[in-house]
């Protein structure tokens, strides 16, 4: 009852500050939350993904529960309606954060602060685990999962059970998500010597995991080859990308700078605070002997901080490694392990005495502040309900004039696809296809029509590839949109060099 209690604020605020952000108008809803969308009705009409439509890594996990979702409450799919889900899944990622940093810090307050903390803040946390990008929020989910279901084995009471619903978030989170390695490497580490030479207890981890990753086993059965990321967008060294991790990505991390390393606090002061938790971790690093007990997979002196502590140097070496770590604009690559900062922040603030209590809820406000800054930064940027309402217009009256077939840039085509249901089937150029048997459908009809956008340059790109091939044709105006149709000879993309 207790437990409840002091839970009970915290999971409202993670749900009203994710809900908040959801119904303002800094929320956007771009081409990749549209194949979310996208992918949620295919699967209610009974396609099957097992990874993000139109590439092989990025299990469809979420996907599913979003179906899940709208077959158990009847409820318009929306933009809005979509994320409920995630709201849902952070909710239960706030009460796993409670759960861990009990377990880890043995304080029931301290364990509330952290699970406040991550309710409010950073801003990338809120945003990231509400914005449905395919598998970043269930990656998170199943991470903390992971780390609290390990701790709990080690108590020796039903360690069966704790170990088969670990393994099961283990093998689920490989499927969902690459970067819960940054994780699940540090907790296999801390289950080997619990495993020992016990069979039961190896069985009952394996079956876990075997279950949970069955959709990707099945996809390497039959595919055969290792499904990761392609050839990212842009190359970088190793050395660079442990630059990029350190400078600006550890600032947007911590929350004290917005994306791409602009605005927030003070510069002097955001790379103070990161100077300071970054020494903190170092010296809780140099005052744990069980750290070396824990690598050397020994129980002796091995305390459940060793495992939170385990993770930060695997996430360095993971993402120097991995060449998909290039970008710089948010540390979306870090999301899964915010239920940690949030931890070790908890254990860094001053409890004791009403001075403490003070400084403690200062922090919190403040960085509070910090995340609802950031949106009220962003609802300053284009709204995406005016593309919205510009995408219905174009709908409407491409339906009207018998024009169900459109090719479009990806940013765009997507979004006008969700937008326009059934009414139009969209294919996308100079993209990620996602959607073969759209893209085949609209390479079939003689009649398709052309949608550029002002916002991403492809309305002058169709315009300047139509007259250098000598083609004539018509263009209509509709927003930032432009039509080009009735082309004296039906080209595709290809035939364009789009």
């Amino acid at each position: 009852m207790r437990t409840a209690v002091r839970l009970l604020p915290a999971v409202l605020l993670s749900a009203a500050a994710r809900l908040w952000y959801l119904g303002g108008p800094a929320v956007q809803f771009n081409a990749d939350e549209a194949t979310t969308g996208l992918m949620v009705r295919e699967i209610g009409h009974g396609r099957h993904f097992v990874f993000y439509a139109g590439q092989q890594y990025g299990g469809s996990l979420e996907q599913y529960l979003q179906a899940a979702a709208y077959l158990l409450v009847p409820m318009p799919q929306t933009a809005w309606t979509l994320r409920l889900p995630l709201v849902a899944l952070s909710v239960v990622t706030c009460v796993l954060v409670f759960l861990l940093a009990e377990r880890v810090l043995g304080s029931p307050a301290r364990a509330t602060v952290a699970a406040v903390l991550f309710a409010v803040s950073p801003w990338f946390s809120v945003l990231g685990s509400v914005t449905s990008l395919g598998f970043y929020a269930a990656g998170q989910t199943l991470c903390a999962a992971v780390l609290y279901g390990a701790l709990r084995v080690s108590d020796g009471r039903g360690a069966g059970g704790w170990l088969l619903g670990t393994g099961l978030c283990a093998g689920l989170a490989v499927w969902t998500s690459l970067t819960s390695l940054y994780v699940l490497v540090p907790a296999a580490v801390w289950l080997l010597p619990l495993l020992g030479r016990n069979p039961r207890r190896w069985g009952a981890t394996v079956a876990g995991v075997v279950v949970g990753a069955l959709p990707l086993l099945g996809w390497l059965i039959r595919h055969r080859t290792v499904p990761i990321p392609p050839e990212p967008a842009e190359a970088s060294t190793g050395p660079e990308r442990l630059g990029n991790l350190v400078e600006p990505v550890l600032r947007e991390y911590v929350g004290v700078t917005y994306a791409h390393g602009e605005r927030g606090l003070w510069l002097p002061v955001q790379v103070g605070v990161v100077a300071v938790l970054a020494g903190a971790y170092v010296l809780a690093v140099a005052r744990r002997s069980g750290l070396r007990d824990f690598w050397l997979l020994r129980v002796g002196r091995r305390r459940p901080g060793d495992l939170l502590l385990a993770v930060p140097p695997v996430v360095a070496l993971l993402y120097v490694v991995s060449d998909s770590t290039w970008y710089t604009g948010t540390p979306r690559y870090l999301l899964v392990t915010y239920p940690l900062l949030a931890v070790g922040l908890a254990a860094l603030l001053p409890l004791r005495g009403r001075a403490g209590r003070v400084a403690t809820a200062l922090i919190v406000v403040t960085s509070a502040v910090l995340s609802f800054g950031f949106f009220r930064e962003q609802a300053q940027g284009p709204a995406t309900d005016n593309r919205d309402a510009v995408l219905r217009q174009v709908t409407d009256s491409l339906v009207a004039a018998g024009q169900t077939r459109v090719w479009a840039g990806y940013w765009t085509a997507m979004p006008l696809q969700y937008l326009a249901g059934d009414r139009l089937v969209v294919g996308v150029f100079g993209g990620v296809t996602r959607f073969p048997a759209a893209q085949a459908e609209v390479a079939g009809a003689s009649g398709a029509v052309y949608l550029g956008s002002d916002h991403d340059g492809t309305g002058e790109r169709i315009r300047a590839a139509l007259t250098a091939r000598g083609l004539t044709f018509r263009c209509t105006r509709v927003g930032f949109l432009t039509v080009y149709d009735r082309l004296s000879v039906p080209a595709g993309p290809a035939d364009l060099g789009l």
